[in-house]
């Protein structure tokens, strides 16, 4: 695991690894095993995808938004009920959704102090948006990758 400057990560001893709690900042981990580390930054819990050689780095950018890239090998990204992939060279934005106690107080029209009992209801969009900024990520690495592999070495 590599640490980039100013991260704060608690790491705990896990029944096949280790878990590493990301609060801010950004990390890099290794592991040949899918079970061997876990990584949970706000809610969202991210691990190699299979038993394959795997690389991966994930920075919290805001309270409620993380990158994270797979370098090499697939990593699967959790957060609440709903799982995605990311394939090997692919980074995601994944946005988090707001918290019940992050609504302000007059969407439920009753007033300051009085927060809905049960949050607010998930329009199920979550995995589309992440599946087209995965395809926009996809889009400018290839596009970059292409200018590189096409431009001339005598070119300044």
């Amino acid at each position: 695991m590599y640490l980039a400057g100013q991260t704060n990560v608690t790491l705990h001893s896990a029944s096949a690894g280790a878990l590493a709690d990301l609060a801010g900042g950004s990390l890099v981990f290794s592991s040949a095993l899918a079970s061997a580390m876990e990584i949970r930054a706000r809610e969202a819990r991210i691990r190699a995808a299979g038993n394959v050689p795997t690389v991966a780095q994930i920075s919290v950018v805001g309270p409620k938004e993380l990158r994270v890239t797979a370098r090499r090998g697939a990593l699967e990204v959790t957060y609440r009920d709903e799982t995605e992939r990311i394939p090997e060279g692919a980074s995601y934005r994944v946005l988090l959704d707001p918290s019940p106690i992050d609504i302000p107080y007059a969407a439920n029209g009753r007033g300051p102090g009085s927060w809905p009992a049960t949050p607010p209801k998930r329009s199920g969009k979550t995995g589309k948006g992440l599946l087209l900024i995965a395809a926009g990520a996809a889009a400018s690495i290839t596009i970059w990758v292409m200018h590189e592999a096409w431009e001339s070495p005598d070119s300044p």
